[in-house]
């Protein structure tokens, strides 16, 4: 079950970032199967359980 989008925030479940790039603009977050983005705030939940 995948959590409702809030506002602008988006959420990607069953996801790998393989990098994370910071310039001047922010963060730019590569990912194994979703397309790159910009990024205000990255939490990592690895090793959690549901």
């Amino acid at each position: 079950m995948r959590p409702p989008p809030l506002g602008d925030t988006r959420f990607l479940c069953d996801e790998v970032i393989t990098a994370l790039r910071q310039d001047g603009d922010g963060v730019e977050g590569i990912f194994e199967h979703a397309t790159p983005r910009q990024l205000g705030l990255v939490v990592d939940a690895d090793g959690l359980a549901r």
